[in-house]
């Protein structure tokens, strides 16, 4: 390939392991080794979950601010919001009720939202006029109702916008996600049943079907519970792409190159990194590097898509996460590698 060709870097965080800033420096090294005339953009991705806030301040000048809100079961927590310069304020519900704030076990049944409807009150109150709420990375499954309560089950004054994570229906939050939360083989149930009667509770109030709501599963339902009250939801990636300034960049590169710790059947839910790799042009390479790829959710990426596990570089999942550090600039080569020299990228 000839030199000066346009990249976008933007991988989100491997969990537990690396940052995206980790990530996306080594993948912009590796590909300026190989070929120094590059364009590259590098940073980390968001969709709207953990680190949303510290990106906003680093590459939008966002102001951050912090208040005492309801933690994800019940204890005050310091969290972070922020306002941007044009005086739209964004809140992280991650940074509420995320896995940050989990402790040392996870509890879905005692889960709560009220601390997202307290730091919305307390932006209105504040007088922001524009409210973004980013609802990835939370360990919530109670359908916002605690939001809800804290607003007094009232549409706040202010426009409010959700970035909701994953386009599934509200009453499917669990069925998706309520494992990887902490929900139990006996809880499961109790958790859907729990999502089916305060679809209707909102329905009987509002008028409106938090089904059909886009992305209304998001945040264990927070999303569905939002836009009924009158929020407006839209892909997390496309507010964050927005905010961020990436749809330009995007529409010109010729490779772009994304990644997360685990790449399965949720990223196909929409989000961030599925998008980045199917969204782009015909004739622009793409690049998946990742903590572990099931085989079957890689099949649904475009042919020619480069992938490049941890696992490759060890015999198991665990010892991939573990040794992530490590594995991580020769992934990055080999990733380059592949997408700047070999006549064919690979798929497994």
């Amino acid at each position: 390939m000839t030199g000066g060709l346009r990249v976008v870097v933007l991988p989100d965080k491997f969990r537990g392991s690396l940052t995206g800033e980790e990530v996306a420096s080594a993948v912009s090294r590796a590909m300026r080794r190989l070929d120094p005339s590059l364009d590259v953009l590098a940073m980390p991705l968001t969709d709207g979950g953990q680190g949303t806030l510290r990106i906003l301040a680093e590459h939008r000048g966002a102001v951050l601010h912090r208040s005492e809100v309801t933690g994800p079961y019940g204890d005050p927590v310091p969290a972070r919001w922020a306002a941007l310069p044009d005086g739209t304020a964004v809140i992280e519900a991650a940074d509420v009720c995320g896995w940050s704030r989990a402790g040392t076990g996870l509890r879905p049944l005692q889960s709560t939202t009220r601390g997202v409807g307290e730091l919305i009150g307390i932006a209105c109150h504040m007088g922001h006029e524009r409210i973004i709420v980013t609802i990835g990375d939370t360990v919530t499954v109670d359908g916002g109702l605690g939001a809800i309560e804290a607003l007094s089950w009232s549409p706040v004054r202010a426009e409010v916008r959700v970035a909701g994570d994953v386009d599934i229906l509200f009453t499917d939050a669990v069925r998706h996600f309520a494992r990887q939360k902490g929900a139990t083989d006996e809880e499961i149930p109790r958790l859907s049943a729990q999502l089916e009667r305060l679809g209707e509770r909102y329905r009987d109030v509002t008028g409106r079907d938090a089904d059909a709501v886009r992305c209304g599963g998001s945040g264990g339902g927070l999303a569905g519970a939002l836009a009924v009250f009158g929020a407006r939801c839209a892909p997390g990636f496309t507010v964050m792409s927005e905010l961020l300034g990436l749809d330009d960049p995007l529409s010109r590169a010729d490779i772009v190159v994304t990644g997360e710790g685990r790449f399965d059947r949720t990223s196909l839910l929409g989000k961030g990194t599925y998008r980045l790799l199917t969204g782009r042009g015909e004739k622009v390479r793409g690049g998946l590097i990742a903590g572990s790829v099931d085989r079957h959710a890689a099949g649904a990426l475009r042919p020619g898509t480069v992938v490049v596990p941890f696992t490759d570089y060890r015999p198991g999942t665990a010892e991939a996460i573990r040794d992530a550090g490590s594995i991580l600039d020769e992934a990055a080569a080999d990733l380059a590698t592949a997408l700047l020299h070999s006549p064919r990228a690979r798929n497994p």
